[in-house]
């Protein structure tokens, strides 16, 4: 009879198993297939470089990859060394160096990891057998921090229009300010009142005068 202890150790090898699975097609490397012609190393699979002579190889940095390629090229008639090979380099140098291969129909595969500075892979034996690296998530951040201080850009001048209006209808308003004052300036000047203060003590002079010339008379 089957018994809780039973049950859990074949649920955790169950577990186990489909843990081990996953992680296998996780490391599982991705593969270029080429051919190594008389035009140099041309793309078999995956479908995107098939046919094209020492293709651009699309990779994405800390994703594992393999070249696999076959030698279909025998330049020993023309006088050129008969044996090839295939390196893997950044601009720092050389990260992976492959076996040569010696006759045609031999095949050879490198592996390696994509990293940010992956330039390219080529024949150390013979110019044109050779091609370069796309590294994905190298370069992006840089892109997205130029097309940033675009937008800042434009940003900016909106501000610049913004504030320049506002200071053109201040100095309206103050005009007019300016204005009512000078009105209020000649109502000042005027000087009416000042002047019916003087003809008043003047009148009240002569009233006194007239006073006491008559008191003389009597």
């Amino acid at each position: 009879m089957a018994t809780r202890r039973t049950f859990l150790i074949g649920a955790a090898a169950t577990t186990a198993g489909l843990a081990g699975a996953v992680g296998s097609a996780t490391a599982q490397a991705q593969t270029f297939e080429l051919e190594l012609t008389q035009e140099g190393f041309v793309g078999r699979a995956p479908s995107s470089i098939e046919g094209e002579a020492n293709p651009t190889l699309e990779v994405e940095a800390g994703q594992n990859y393999a070249i696999q390629w076959t030698n279909s090229y025998n330049p020993e008639s023309e006088g050129i060394p008969a044996r090839h090979n295939l390196v893997v380099t950044t601009s720092d140098g050389v990260v992976r160096r492959g076996e040569y291969v010696f006759e045609t129909g031999q095949t050879r595969t490198i592996q390696f990891q994509a990293r940010s500075g992956l330039s390219e892979y080529f024949c150390e034996e013979h110019m044109g057998e050779g091609g370069e690296f796309n590294v994905a998530g190298g370069s992006t951040a840089t892109a997205t921090e130029t097309s940033g201080g675009d937008m800042e850009g434009g940003d900016g001048g909106d501000g610049g229009d913004m504030e320049g209006g506002d200071g053109g209808d201040g100095g309206d308003m103050e005009g007019g300010d300016g204005g009512d004052g000078g009105d209020g300036g000649e109502e000042t000047s005027g000087g009416g009142p000042g002047f019916g203060v003087g003809a008043a003590l003047t009148a009240l002079g002569a009233g006194a005068y007239g006073a006491l010339r008559r008191g003389s008379d009597d």
